[in-house]
């Protein structure tokens, strides 16, 4: 009697990664590219590169894909704890520079979602340190992947390490800053500022417009080129690369919105939101935002 042939059979963990790559490839638009990489086990599984006009200008961010079957989301909240990220596994993600998330892909209802493991990790401090069994909670309605929400997440992330500085920079100078503009409200409108005072000027007006971007706020700073060119079609000479009092004076009342309304968003987000990682890693940010008066900084 002949022997029935034998044949290899496939992983069950091979086809459900397979089932995932799909999806995956299924939401990702044709001008980004997904590369798989040959070394699995530390946590990366694979990288997306994403394009910028239609350029490819080295913009990646690392993913760890995982997938399950149709998603138990709990009822009320549309929350869902996923576990299986070893500890590990999200210390190593958290290192690197490069923007890293976790994808979760529901092989049933083909829907796609992503954390930053870097922003995640962050905004659940306390259980990330204290905790042996750390867990993802995606949510169906946040965390749905479109290319619009990765795209934003990717930029802010991208930016993380800036930020974390740049927020660092304005607490150590802000009292500065205002010292600076008090002192140029309501002098000479045809003066000139000096051009060590130029400096300091472009240094504020970056350092606040940076955190502005990055929080998406309401305010924005004029842009510095368009207060040159008001200060030539206003006091009339054709100054290049200059500022006029005049021009400081007419600017200190959206710089201090900006101020005021960056000391609100960062004092929610370090208090409240994040509080439990800068109270742990970067505790004069904390004290800072937790004893700052936004009206009290302008009252001398």
């Amino acid at each position: 009697m002949a022997r029935t042939p034998e044949y290899p059979k496939r992983d069950p963990n091979h086809i459900k990664e397979t089932a995932g790559y799909k999806i995956l490839n299924s939401y990702i638009p044709s001008e980004w590219m997904i590369r798989e990489v040959s070394e699995r086990d530390y946590g990366i599984d694979c990288y997306i590169e994403l394009d910028d006009e239609e350029q490819l200008k080295g913009e990646i961010a690392f993913v760890q894909m995982k997938t399950t079957k149709n998603i138990d989301w709990r009822t009320g909240d549309n929350g869902f704890r996923f576990y299986k990220v070893e500890r590990t596994t999200t210390n190593y993600l958290r290192n690197f520079k490069i923007p890293t998330y976790v994808f979760l892909a529901d092989l049933t209802t083909k829907e796609l979602f992503f954390v930053s493991v870097k922003e995640y990790i962050v905004e659940h401090y306390d259980e990330y340190d204290n905790s042996n069994s750390f867990a993802y909670e995606f949510n169906r309605d946040r965390d749905n992947f479109t290319v619009d929400a990765f795209s934003k997440s990717f930029r802010r992330n991208n930016r993380y390490e800036q930020y974390r500085n740049e927020l660092q920079y304005f607490i150590t100078n802000v009292h500065h800053y205002i010292e600076f503009m008090q002192e140029h409200n309501h002098l000479d409108c045809f003066l000139q500022i000096e051009p060590d005072e130029m400096v300091a000027f472009e240094a504020m007006h970056r350092n606040i417009s940076f955190l502005q971007n990055y929080y998406e706020t309401i305010n924005r700073l004029t842009p510095i080129e368009t207060l040159y060119k008001r200060g030539e079609e206003k006091y009339g000479d054709p100054y290049e690369q200059t500022l006029f009092e005049g021009i400081l004076t007419d600017f200190y009342d959206e710089f201090k919105e900006s101020v005021q309304e960056i000391v609100d968003i960062a004092k929610e987000i370090v208090t409240k939101k994040e509080r439990f990682y800068w109270m742990m890693e970067k505790k004069y940010i904390f004290d800072f935002f937790k004893n700052v008066d936004k009206d009290g900084l302008f009252a001398f």
